[in-house]
């Protein structure tokens, strides 16, 4: 049984797609953990029909976290090991929202951290922006935090945003990859497109503005996840595969 959890957007080097077509014609299941991953891996690899499955992501469902007084507007949470996670873009975005108090949180850590901590200085983020590297307080992070944004340029399902969504944050996330099997947009979060600044920041300053709509769309979230992005539906669907 082989796993997948990523739509594999940049270019494939012809040695590595010929490695990856001889190794997954070998294998009895192919896991994927959306309809878009399993859709690259059967445009990418051939004769793959009838032993791709679909096996969504579960997180914990955490306890309620306490009320506490907001310490970030925005938090993004995701590793910092190559552009994926569209930190950049996240950076520009608050460079134009007009309320230049808006501040923002970076957890997470990797390679490109410093080229990121530079774009912030000439950005003129400096006091707005936290990199705080990686972190095991996430959970206690997102309950300081009024507004999850992930404006990813690659995605399969990413584990951060249900974690957001079930801790009962608004998010923000950019329409790639699985995304759309977890977000809806307008009812359990906002769904930008990828690669824009200025829709991220109109959508951060909206959902800033209006509390109603964010305690609405947080709401939302959190009851979708509970409902089926469990850690027990991931792992009894990944059992029941197993067997078959």
């Amino acid at each position: 049984v082989l796993g997948k959890h990523n739509e594999w957007t940049r270019r494939i080097r012809p040695w590595y797609l010929w490695l990856e077509r001889l190794t997954t014609s070998r294998y009895a299941r192919i896991l994927c953990n959306s309809t878009a991953v399993e859709s690259a891996v059967r445009k990418r690899v051939p004769h793959t029909t009838g032993r791709t499955v679909v096996l969504h992501n579960g997180v914990p469902l955490t306890a309620s976290a306490p009320v506490l007084e907001p310490a970030y507007d925005v938090i993004a949470v995701g590793n910092l090991r190559d552009r994926q996670k569209g930190i950049d873009i996240l950076l520009r975005a608050l460079a134009l929202v007009s309320d230049d108090s808006i501040n923002a949180i970076v957890v997470g850590d990797g390679p490109q951290r410093t080229e990121l901590e530079s774009l912030s200085r000439q950005l003129g983020l400096r006091d707005r922006v936290e990199f705080h590297g990686a972190s095991c307080r996430v959970p206690d992070l997102l309950a300081r935090s009024r507004v999850f944004a992930l404006p990813s340029r690659y995605e399969g399902m990413p584990n951060a945003l249900l974690e957001a969504m079930v801790s009962g944050l608004p998010v923000i996330t950019a329409a790639v990859g699985g995304v759309s099997e977890i977000v809806t947009d307008g009812e359990t979060g906002l769904i930008i497109p990828p690669e824009d600044p200025k829709a991220l920041a109109k959508a951060i300053t909206r959902l800033l503005a209006d509390e109603g709509l964010a305690g609405r769309l947080g709401r939302s979230a959190k009851a979708s996840v509970q409902s089926t992005f469990t850690i027990a539906a991931h792992t009894n669907r990944c059992l029941a595969i197993y067997e078959e």
